[in-house]
This record gives C-alpha cells, sequence and structure tokens, in this order.
C-alpha cells in the first residue's frame, strides 16, 4: 500500500515520541550529559583563557622570551585540569545541578565510614549525610523491618520502623506496612522503585502504598537487602532543583542500599550479641548469688551436722564405755563363772559395742578434722615400733580364716618421722583390718620401705580387688566398694576417709592400687621424715 504523501506528514512527531520516551523512561540522561559537558567546558575554558592570559603578559612584559614557555604553559593547564573541574563539579553540584558527582567517591567515602562503627544509628547517619551531600536531596528516611512476631496471625504483611528521618513530615508516626506483592517485584531483585513511574503505571494493588509514599513526599524507595531478604529501605525525597533521579543516581543508590545492609545486619547482629552478653552477665551474677546464698546455707547445715554429731557422739562414748567395762566384767568372771552358753551371746554383745566405740570415735575424729579442731601429738618415732605390735594382734585373726599374713620388715631401720602414734597405728590398724577382712584366701602382706624424704607403708592382699570405676571415690566419706558390701554389710564407710585425713595431717600421701575386681588391692601411704608440723 502507497502511504506517501499521508506518513510524511507523521514524520516531525518521531522526535516528540523519542524526547518523551527519554524522559519518561529514563533512556538517556541527556540531562546529566549537558550538564557534565558544560563543566567539562567551563573548565577548558578557563585553562584558555588563563594560558592565553599569561602568554600574552609574558610578550609585553618580558621581551625575547624563550618559544619553550608555550611548553611550560601546556604542562602546566594539563597539571591544573582537574582540579579546576573538580572545583567547578563541587559549585554546579550545590548551585546549578544536582548529578555532578563522582560515584566511586560516593561509594569509597560511605565504605570507609562504615567500617568505622558498629552502632545502627551512627550507620544510619552515615548513609543519610552521604545521600544528602550527594544528590542534595531534601529529605532522608531508614524504616527496619520488623523482627517481632506479629500478634495477630490474620496479619499477613510485614511492618517497618522509621528509624531515621530527616526533612519527611510524618506527623510523629513510626509504623508503617509493607507491601509483600511489591517487595517481591522490585525489592527483592534489588531495585529501587521511582513512586512517580509506579504511580502513572498500572499497578492497582500498589495504590494504598504508592499514596503512602506519595503522602510523605518521597520520590525513590531503595531496598536493603542481606542474603535475598529485604530488612529495610531507603526513602528520599524530591531533589532541591527538583530535577528526576537518573539512571546513574539509581544505580549508586542500589550499591549504598547493598553496603548499609550489610552494614547494618551486621550491627544488629552486634548489638543482640552485647545484649546477650549483659544479660548472661546477670544471669551469671544472680546465679552466683544464689549459689552464695545456697553454700552459705549449707555451711551452716554442714557446721550443724558437725556439732551435733560431735555432742551426739561425745554423749554416747560415756554409756559405750560404760557397757565396755560391764560386759568385760561378766566374761572375765567378776559376777560369777559364766557357762559356755552365756558367753557366746555376750562375746557378741562385746564386739557389737566395739565397733560402735570404733564408728563414735570416727565420727569424733571427722567432726574435729572438719571444723579444724584436731589436735595431734606428735612424736619423733621409727613407723615399725608401730606396725610390729599391730602385725602381732592380727596373726591370730588371719590364721583363723586360713590366710597367710606376712610381715615384711625392713633390713635396716627406717628414718623416723614426727607423728602422733595413736592417730597413724589407727590407720595401720585399720588397714590391715579391712585386707584380712576382705580377702578370702590366699594372703596379706604388710611392707615398709625407705623412700626419698620420708617412708613408704603398704598392705597387699589377694582379696575382693576394686573395679576401676569405684577406685576414684574410694576414700570419700560413707564411700564402700559393692563387693565389700556383699562381704561385709557391718561397715561404715568412714575408716578410709578418716585414714586419709590423718595421712594429710601428717602431710603425707595415702592412694589404693586394683587391677579389677578379684584380683586383690594394695593400700599404701607415705610419710616425710621429720616434716610433719
Amino acid at each position: 500500500v502507497n502511504l506517501y504523501p499521508f506518513l510524511n506528514y507523521t514524520v516531525p512527531l518521531y522526535p516528540i515520541i523519542i524526547t518523551y520516551a527519554i524522559i519518561r523512561h529514563r533512556l538517556m540522561d541527556i540531562k546529566f550529559v549537558l550538564r557534565k559537558s558544560s563543566v567539562y567546558l567551563v573548565s577548558l575554558s578557563t585553562i584558555i583563557i588563563s594560558a592565553i592570559a599569561v602568554k600574552y603578559i609574558a610578550i609585553i612584559f618580558f621581551t625575547g622570551i624563550s618559544d619553550q614557555l608555550d611548553y611550560l604553559i601546556l604542562i602546566s593547564a594539563v597539571m591544573v585540569f582537574l582540579p579546576i573541574r573538580n572545583y567547578y563539579y563541587k559549585i554546579a553540584n550545590k548551585y546549578f545541578f544536582t548529578s555532578l558527582y563522582d560515584s566511586r567517591k560516593v561509594i569509597g567515602k560511605l565504605s570507609d565510614r562504615l567500617r568505622s562503627t558498629l552502632e545502627e544509628r551512627k550507620i544510619h547517619k552515615y548513609v543519610a549525610d552521604i545521600l544528602m551531600d550527594s544528590f542534595h536531596t531534601k529529605a532522608v528516611g531508614i524504616l527496619i523491618q520488623d523482627k517481632n512476631k506479629k500478634k495477630n496471625k490474620k496479619q499477613e504483611e510485614d511492618q517497618y520502623t522509621l528509624r531515621y528521618n530527616d526533612g519527611f513530615h510524618t506527623h510523629g508516626r513510626k509504623k508503617f506496612p509493607g507491601n509483600k506483592k511489591l517487595c517481591n517485584l522490585f525489592l527483592k531483585h534489588n531495585k529501587s522503585i521511582v513512586v512517580e513511574e509506579i504511580k502513572n503505571a498500572s499497578y492497582k494493588e500498589f495504590k494504598g502504598t504508592i499514596d503512602l509514599l506519595a503522602s510523605l513526599g518521597a520520590e525513590v524507595v531503595t531496598p536493603l537487602n542481606v542474603k535475598g531478604k529485604t530488612i529495610g529501605l531507603i526513602i528520599l525525597g524530591r531533589k532541591e532543583s527538583g530535577d528526576m533521579y537518573n539512571d546513574q543516581d539509581l544505580r549508586v543508590l542500589e550499591i549504598v542500599g547493598a553496603q548499609a545492609a550489610i552494614a547494618i545486619e551486621n550491627a544488629v547482629l552486634y548489638e543482640a550479641a552485647k545484649n546477650f552478653n549483659v544479660k548472661l552477665k546477670k544471669e551469671v551474677k544472680k546465679a552466683t548469688t544464689q549459689l552464695r546464698s545456697a553454700n552459705k546455707k549449707l555451711k551452716e547445715l554442714d557446721t550443724a551436722k558437725s556439732e551435733f554429731i560431735s555432742i551426739a557422739s561425745h554423749q554416747l562414748r560415756t554409756p559405750l564405755t560404760i557397757i565396755k567395762g560391764y560386759i568385760s566384767m561378766l566374761l572375765e568372771g567378776s559376777f560369777g563363772r559364766l557357762n559356755e552358753k552365756e558367753t557366746d551371746p555376750l562375746k557378741k554383745v562385746y564386739e557389737s559395742n566395739e565397733r560402735l566405740i570404733q564408728l563414735v570415735e570416727d565420727l569424733l575424729d571427722i567432726s574435729r578434722i572438719e571444723s579444724g579442731k584436731l589436735q595431734l601429738n606428735f612424736k619423733e618415732m621409727r613407723l615399725e615400733e608401730i606396725t610390729d605390735s599391730v602385725a602381732e594382734e592380727f596373726t591370730n585373726s588371719a590364721k583363723s580364716k586360713g590366710l597367710d599374713l606376712i610381715y615384711k620388715k625392713p633390713a635396716q631401720p627406717l628414718p623416723k618421722v614426727k607423728i602422733d602414734k595413736e592417730k597413724i597405728r589407727q590407720v595401720v590398724i585399720n588397714l590391715i583390718d579391712n585386707a584380712i577382712k576382705y580377702t578370702g584366701r590366699g594372703s596379706v602382706a604388710v611392707s615398709m620401705d625407705k623412700i626419698d624424704g620420708g617412708v613408704y607403708f603398704c598392705v597387699a592382699d589377694t582379696g575382693a580387688g576394686i573395679s576401676e570405676e569405684e577406685l576414684p571415690s574410694l576414700f570419700k566419706k560413707f564411700s564402700r566398694g559393692k563387693a565389700t558390701s556383699l562381704i561385709d554389710a557391718n561397715g561404715t564407710g568412714l575408716g578410709l576417709y578418716v585414714g586419709k585425713m590423718m595421712i594429710e595431717a601428717h602431710h603425707g600421701k595415702i592412694w589404693a592400687e586394683s587391677e579389677g575386681r578379684d584380683k586383690g588391692s594394695k593400700f599404701c601411704f607415705t610419710l616425710p621424715a621429720g616434716k610433719a608440723k
């Protein structure tokens, strides 16, 4: 179809359509190009005029000047061009245009500032100051998404709190609703929203949000995205010059938004960690106070218990001693001769009474040790003076069970030690008695030797043995091995504890060794030569 000559009449419309498209969709920043070119032109003009003036003055006042002056002027012009251009940029950006800025410097300056702090409020201020200095915008606001759980389950949209505001008239309003569809369409893809463009487009579902932004005077909304999640928004008002935000502005805003988002997220995490540490310190302080209070009460209870045991033991000692005396007199025939039928029960009563007396003595010793009232009567002597008599006392007891009691007396006298004879004697008696009691067959060997700085004593048996799990708790109060409980149900679990306390009171060391159940055991202690106090 031949449209001539009618099509030619529409040709004048082409420039109008292209111009509208450029302005409407920011296809080319013609204004920006013209402004930048004008600054270059003014800078170049200043250099040229200055060079001509210098050349003219030199010709008038300095006759016969060398032609090399031209090269000097040219070199000087090249050197001062950049400083002059930057100066005109500042003047133009401040008084005439709002897009004449160096984007790399803006981003670099912001990066330097953001690295200097972990305070969220300072980050907001730094970002706002950079944007206002660069774009000369009338208002800057920063909204942060609320992380608190929604109280109303029907509420689907996110809520944002205005954390920073410079220039927006919100009439005291701090909370603003989000729009998920708008967020998914633009913000999650790190795209800025130009309010005027969305307002004029066919986005009816965004009308409420757009009207709210327009009522505030917001022109651009830039997302703060971290790991694909929008944590906040930067909103900018109109530029002081009335110009639209061009493509360079939006690109810079998106980079600034990305930097600011990371900085804000780090600040939030830092603040959360700091608050957690403060909370933790409070909880630890509270728990420590409670523990101290509980510990104080426990100490009071322990003191009361020790006092009760001490009083009770003292009260029991006298009647038990009297009972022992009368039973001894009965067995000896002081009140008439007894037959075998009468003697056997009395012997059992006597043995039970002896165990009670020993228990009372152990309880009294524990009470004295724990209250710090234990008094030791130190005397310099050799350990074999004690062990000789004790080993002899237990010879018949071992034979009655079919055991061999082997007493290995040292060939040479042992070094003298300063000890409380009765206390150490009781420890030796307890160790040998336990060895005989918990050994069914075999032997019990008692040995001594000289060691560096003291003496060594050991009782080894072929009896019940001790499991590896039971060894660490063996010398604790009221602690008894499982095997020993089956062999002798009358034990109290205090003998080894008292023995440990007594040896340690002499600055010695006591321990047990065993390869396991039914493999025998060794109980040993050491005493320092002449160092007890």
